[in-house]
């Protein structure tokens, strides 16, 4: 009798994972499509992929990049997970491009099985792709940073938390270790987070404290760091410095608390922007229809995760706020309306969402951009082509973009520079640095009038005597104190 069920069930399990395999494949071309020309390369990714090389290269880090909330670090687990796709590539920096991509279509795969479990093969399906057509995911899954990479563990810890009917103290604990990995990639996150951990205080004391530890075990990397340095984290949260320029909800003392509340809620809505504004205000309604008409825990639950992460949003939102601070409630957003909406007799308005998506699709994501690995490996090459630099001693980088943007550090090309073997200082290091390599992608740039902290601490007066190379547009200066 099992023998015949399992052969009655067999084509349907093999359609089954026919379609999660076309659907992923799918997302992932749309995703990745012309991903290493069109993706604009940023400092801080360009930071990222220059720490994740060190790893690979045996310098191995307990701590992950300096947070716009000043004082704060995250863990080092985003550096780790970078230089994984690295270190099988011999350290081809497009490769996280890719990866970040796949781990958004693989998320949306885990997303498609457990939806397609809680309703139906369509249902899911349409949740799914009302999901992976967001201008919000398209963007992030195009734009990997440790802003944007975070959201399909996220997805997956939602989606977990919202179809997993009982849980056992093993899956508590891995859901607590996940939600650690998040916090520590962003805090932001936490808005999302908390609900869940509020969830888990009053159902069961016993989960909630090892939902808690499993968080906690993600933190063991930054407590050796401050036991190695002194509490040096610890201590910029008590300066009054800190408390100053970062307190969180922007409050101060010469403005009302209401006046800080109305600026905030401004700001969340201008970064959620049409995006969300439709699929929140549909998804508030039919909540709130369907749990009148039910009366479900679950459901008032939903309620309680979508205000609450709201509340700490308006009220919790940094002073350094930018637009990938509002990505994960837009996520919550998006993933609560396809999870209600795909369960009730209304899942067909998915395809109208799907249309409008389809009708918006960003496709400026998917133009050339003018700044992409492949443009600074390609400066870089021409550089050492000239063969003017030395692998000794140690050399600096100052990379010159324009007026408007000046960004010193140029880490996107100390990363090809440390590739090809040479031995880079850091950013506090020009003193100590023989060579300095300035590349200016500007055309007016003169070298004569350029003066900052970086030049005078590698001193200014070796940049009169320097050699000029031009490639298009970007003009190198290489400068040496021997």
């Amino acid at each position: 009798m099992d023998t015949d069920l399992l052969d009655a069930m067999r084509p349907k399990l093999l359609s089954s994972y026919l379609l999660l395999t076309l659907l992923v494949l799918g997302l992932f071309t749309v995703f990745s499509f012309n991903l290493q020309a069109s993706y604009l390369l940023s400092s801080d990714f360009s930071r990222d992929v220059d720490q994740a090389l060190k790893i690979t290269q045996g310098h191995l880090t307990i701590v992950g990049p300096w947070l716009n909330f000043k004082g704060l670090l995250a863990g080092p687990y985003y550096y780790y997970f970078l230089s994984i796709p690295l270190f099988l590539t011999s350290a081809n920096p497009n490769s996280t491009l890719f990866v970040n991509a796949l781990m958004f279509a693989l998320s949306l795969g885990f997303f498609f099985l457990r939806m397609q479990k809680e309703t139906t093969g369509l249902k899911g399906l349409l949740a799914t792709l009302s999901l992976a057509f967001s201008f919000s995911f398209i963007l992030a899954a195009r734009t990997p940073g440790n802003g944007f990479s975070y959201l399909p563990l996220l997805l997956l810890v939602l989606t977990d938390f919202y179809t997993t009917k009982e849980y056992s103290f093993k899956q508590v604990g891995l859901l607590g270790i996940f939600s650690g990995l998040l916090v520590n990639t962003h805090p932001i996150s936490s808005f999302v987070l908390v609900p869940i951990f509020i969830y888990f205080l009053f159902k069961n004391r016993l989960q909630f404290l090892v939902i808690c530890l499993g968080l906690s075990l993600t933190y063991l990397p930054l407590l050796l760091f401050e036991l190695l340095h002194n509490f040096q984290i610890l201590k910029s949260f008590i300066t009054p410095d800190f408390n100053q320029t970062n307190s969180l909800g922007n409050f101060s003392s010469h403005q009302s608390i209401f006046l800080v509340l109305k600026l905030n809620i401004q700001t969340i809505f201008v970064f959620l922007d049409r995006q969300f504004i439709l699929p929140s205000i549909l998804t508030i309604i039919s909540i709130i229809t369907f749990s009148v008409i039910t009366f479900k825990k679950s459901q008032l639950f939903i309620i309680f995760h979508l205000l609450c992460s709201l509340v700490l949003f308006i009220v919790l939102l940094p002073k350094t706020a930018e637009f990938h601070y509002s990505l994960p409630f837009g996520l919550l957003i998006l993933f609560l309306f396809a999870f209600v909406i795909a369960r009730s007799s209304l899942y067909l308005l998915l395809s109208l969402i799907i249309i409008l998506e389809i009708f918006f699709f960003p496709f400026d994501l998917f133009k050339p951009s003018a700044r992409n690995f492949v443009t600074i490996e390609k400066r870089v090459n021409f550089i050492l082509a000239q063969n003017i630099i030395d692998k000794e001693p140690s050399l600096n980088v100052i990379r010159f973009s324009d007026s408007n943007s000046f960004l010193p550090i140029g880490q996107e090309y100390r990363f090809f520079l440390r590739r090809a073997g040479y031995k880079v200082d850091s950013e506090y290091e020009y003193p100590k640095s023989k060579q300095l390599v300035i590349f200016a992608e500007y055309p007016q740039f003169d070298i004569t009038k350029f003066r900052t902290w970086e030049t005078s601490q590698f001193g200014n007066d070796y940049l009169r005597n320097y050699k000029q190379y031009t490639l298009e547009e970007t003009s190198i200066y290489v400068v040496k104190k021997f």
